[in-house]
């Protein structure tokens, strides 16, 4: 149970943590990977200001992926090292990360009246659960880098 809680509270503090400390130490040795989670938290800014100020309250089904990545991690730290061999570790974070892409999808989709902010917040959501899939593969396998 601690395993979860733990998880639970690393993924945001990892995601939105990496970011700031991306753009403090912005450098050579900055890995590439992390402007991607820099972009995704201003799309997450963008879209939260936009679906502000034109009152479009369809947006807030963008919840769903974020809370999902939470539970997906949660879950994660409940069966940390279950898949240390094999392939069906690999089989669970994948169908992880295409149940996501495909809810992101559909939620695009369904709030296509509201796309100048369902689109930025379809990108924050894509990054958070690719980094949702990173922590929750390592909890998985119970091999962390």
């Amino acid at each position: 149970m601690g395993n979860a809680i733990w998880l639970f509270w690393l993924l945001p503090q990892t995601y939105f943590g990496s970011a700031y400390a991306a753009l403090l130490y912005v450098g050579p040795q900055t890995e590439r990977v992390i402007y991607f989670v820099v972009a995704g938290n201003l799309s997450l800014l963008l879209g939260t200001i936009v679906g502000l100020m034109r009152r479009e309250r369809q947006l807030l089904w963008f919840i769903a992926p974020f809370a999902l990545s939470q539970l997906f991690v949660s879950l994660a730290g409940l069966m940390r090292g279950w898949f240390r061999e094999g392939d069906v570790g690999l089989l669970v974070v994948v169908s992880f990360l295409a149940i996501q892409l495909v809810l992101i999808a559909l939620l695009v989709y369904r709030t296509k009246k509201a796309w100048m902010g369902a689109v930025p917040l379809a990108f924050f959501s894509a990054t958070y659960a690719l980094m949702a899939t990173f922590i929750g593969a390592m909890a998985l396998a119970d091999d962390w880098i």
